[in-house]
């Protein structure tokens, strides 16, 4: 959908999206999409948007006096893996572009005492700690590559490995928490769709095409609600499908259609 490094004119994307024209979160109404806008003049209003060590991105959430609530847009971005929505960062440049920086997905969030807002004064700030969806992909890894911090998800019941897979909204106090709540949440989503499978595709109801070296069948994970594979998501929208029909939900002339397909099929699996 979008090119990692590429420019938009910002009002050609609302004129196609739809969404705020002026504020830092836009909430395109009729869509799963919601641009993160960060920038320099937000400095203006408190924020302090920046990478972290630990690779997740520091975002800082909406309002421009007194204490920011968890509602409107904020809320939108702390439960968009629930909703299925999208979270797109863009830097403003402030020549009326865009440059668009990675689809992302939150890894947590925070309460910030002591931020200025713009007129100043102190107040409480809510901050989010965003990771790239190519960070850490659910999809099946490579057959060769086993990760041990992994394997002992295979004997967890599956009532409790869900739990552990579903968005996590509770709050984190540092970066390195919330780059861990990626790689933990990323792993348990993963194995609980092959899991829910049971070495059968999800899709075309055939059994997986081979096993892995370590005897495991080979399916692979497929976001329903968006175009990537990558990154954190709810199970309600994923699916174990073996590789003939995960390049049939990219690529087919009736892609569309079939993913539609898909998701009916996984609110059925998600009912038990």
């Amino acid at each position: 959908m979008f090119e990692i490094g590429a420019e938009y004119r910002r009002r050609d994307l609302h004129a196609q999206y739809g969404g705020q024209t002026q504020q830092g979160i836009s909430t395109p109404a009729n869509s799963n999409l919601i641009f993160l806008i960060t920038g320099k003049s937000g400095a203006a209003y408190g924020y302090d948007d920046g990478w972290e060590p630990e690779g997740v991105y520091r975002y800082f959430g909406m309002g421009t006096t007194g204490n920011m609530r968890m509602e409107g847009a904020n809320e939108r971005v702390r439960d968009a893996a629930e909703d299925g929505s999208e979270l797109h960062l863009f830097e403003d440049l402030d020549n009326g572009f865009l440059r668009y920086m990675d689809e992302m997905t939150l890894a947590g969030w925070k309460h910030q005492d002591n931020v200025p807002d713009v007129n100043g004064q102190p107040r409480r700030a809510i901050v989010f700690y965003l990771s790239s969806v190519n960070a850490e992909s659910v999809s099946a890894p490579p057959p060769t590559v086993r990760a041990p911090e992994a394997s002992g998800l295979w004997a967890v019941p599956m009532p409790e490995l869900r739990k552990r897979a579903q968005p996590n909204q509770a709050r984190v106090e540092e970066p390195k928490q919330a780059a861990r709540r990626v790689r933990e949440r990323s792993r348990a989503l993963r194995i609980y769709v092959l899991r829910r499978a049971n070495g059968v595709c999800e899709a075309c109801e055939e059994a997986a095409p081979f096993k892995t070296p370590d005897g495991r069948p080979f399916l692979e994970a497929h976001h329903t609600r968006r175009l990537s594979d990558g990154g954190l998501d709810d199970p309600r929208w994923v699916i174990a499908i073996c590789p003939n029909c995960h390049r049939r939900a990219h690529y087919a002339e009736d892609a569309e259609t079939f993913n539609n397909g898909l998701k009916t099929r996984l609110r059925g699996l998600e009912a038990g």
